[in-house]
């Protein structure tokens, strides 16, 4: 490790002003941006709380500062992963509103149903491109030699 940073301080000296000026530039932790958004936020837009899933849950929310009231209807776009194992998934997803400024909480049960069609991604593929390439033949037969023209 301490070979490599030898290295790479040798190489960087040739780079005027950065190792010379500072001779404790290697040594030092990183300084980089945080990866956390903004502190100031939209009080009318949808943020996930408390953070984003990285993976799939079991349930997830979105916070809104202000309830915004006799606004446009909006649209909120997510994913629901089934097991492969199966032929069928079904429950329930619940949407439900809170606001402080929201005299009553609303609640919304909608019962999902899927229906899983297991498909060998290879032969889908070929499957695709036989019928592409059959289209794109028979385009060519009923139509008249090709020239290419720049």
């Amino acid at each position: 490790m301490l070979r490599t940073l030898n290295l790479i301080g040798r190489s960087m000296q040739s780079f005027s002003g950065i190792v010379n000026s500072d001779p404790d530039i290697l040594s030092r932790p990183l300084a980089l941006a945080s990866l956390d958004p903004p502190d100031t936020r939209d009080p009318n837009a949808f943020y996930c709380k408390p953070r984003r899933p990285a993976e799939p849950q079991v349930s997830f929310a979105l916070e809104c500062a202000q309830w915004r009231h006799d606004s446009e209807a909006e649209s909120f776009v997510s994913e629901i992963h089934v097991p492969t194992d199966r032929d069928a998934a079904e429950g329930l997803l619940v949407c439900r509103i809170q606001a402080a400024n929201l005299s009553k909480s609303m609640s919304c049960r909608i019962p999902v149903r899927i229906a899983i069609d297991h498909a060998n991604a290879f032969e889908s593929a070929r499957d695709m491109v036989e019928a592409l390439y059959h289209t794109v033949g028979s385009l060519i037969a009923s139509s008249r030699p090709w020239t290419y023209m720049p």
